[in-house]
């Protein structure tokens, strides 16, 4: 997900962007294999555009990828899952099953382009 704020005059996405200076937020789920994606904008002004990103690690989502986890071995990914299940575990104790946890590895950050 990028998030930034422009009046953005046109984009390669399917709707018009809106008439006015705003904040977007354009949003991306790729699918395996597919690393990169890309957008053109054309935006009123010659000032630096900053841009808010986040991405999240597909192969690391607590607790939808647990199962698949196990049956990785000792990767990076399945080290942060060996974290993620004490985390749920140790969530689950102190709030007494209260807690719907849904834990993720991400990345963000800010460009300016």
């Amino acid at each position: 997900m990028i998030a930034f704020d422009a009046h953005v005059l046109q984009w390669t996405l399917d709707d018009a962007p809106p008439n006015e200076y705003t904040r977007h937020h354009i949003k991306e789920a790729s699918f395996f294999g597919v690393d990169r994606w890309s957008v053109d904008l054309v935006l009123e002004g010659t000032a630096p555009l900053v841009i808010n990103f986040v991405g999240i690690d597909e192969a690391v989502m607590w607790p939808g990828k647990k199962a698949a986890a196990e049956t990785r071995g000792a990767r990076s990914d399945h080290e942060m899952m060996a974290l993620f299940k004490r985390l749920d575990g140790w969530l689950t104790r102190e709030t007494h099953g209260r807690v719907d946890v849904m834990l993720l590895a991400t990345v963000g950050g800010v460009v300016t382009v």
